[in-house]
């Protein structure tokens, strides 16, 4: 947990740290990669697996990755049977690329087979395109900031700011 681009998953609401996720860029990674292209590395305590807690660390460290750091291309891996670390992949947009068998996992020294995935930047940016919606939609969208915000946000705001965001909802585009 102590190299550099790793971090803790913990929970909200009380910082317990459950897990942990890393970026490792380059050399870092162990698929070789160029400077410019990184992998993507997490696990999770099994009390926590599905609900949806690596999903939104990983989209958070794509992110990170492709708007801060520049990275053009990000690579994840998953072992044979997985299939939870699969799907992990497949909701935040990577698209398999490979299959390599007979690695070894320096971690446990077992020889494994690993499927391989990647996202680039471009991918991902494609992935959050805003679409055009219609008026009952949209009044669902808005209904969701406003019930998200009155119930997360609206004990750290003072009151006149709590007025302006909703005001700001009520305002025909």
């Amino acid at each position: 947990l102590s190299a550099p681009g790793t971090y803790a998953v913990c929970l909200r609401e009380n910082d317990l740290a459950i897990g942990s996720i890393s970026i490792m860029i380059g050399k870092q990674s162990h698929l070789d990669l160029p400077e410019s292209e990184g992998e993507i590395g997490y696990w999770i305590g099994v009390p926590f697996w599905g609900q949806g807690l690596i999903p939104e660390a990983v989209r958070e460290l794509m992110r990170h990755a492709f708007r801060d750091l520049h990275l053009s291309t990000l690579w994840c891996g998953y072992f044979d049977g997985n299939h939870k670390s699969r799907r992990v992949q497949e909701k935040c947009g990577f698209i398999y690329d490979r299959t390599e068998k007979d690695v070894l996992w320096k971690v446990t020294g077992q020889i494994l087979t690993e499927h391989i995935s990647k996202c680039s930047r471009e991918d991902w940016k494609n992935s959050f395109q805003i679409r055009q919606c219609g008026r009952e939609e949209m009044d669902a969208v808005l209904a969701l900031a406003r019930d998200v915000f009155l119930e997360f946000e609206t004990p750290d705001y003072a009151p006149e700011g709590t007025e302006t965001f909703l005001a700001c909802l009520e305002d025909e585009p």
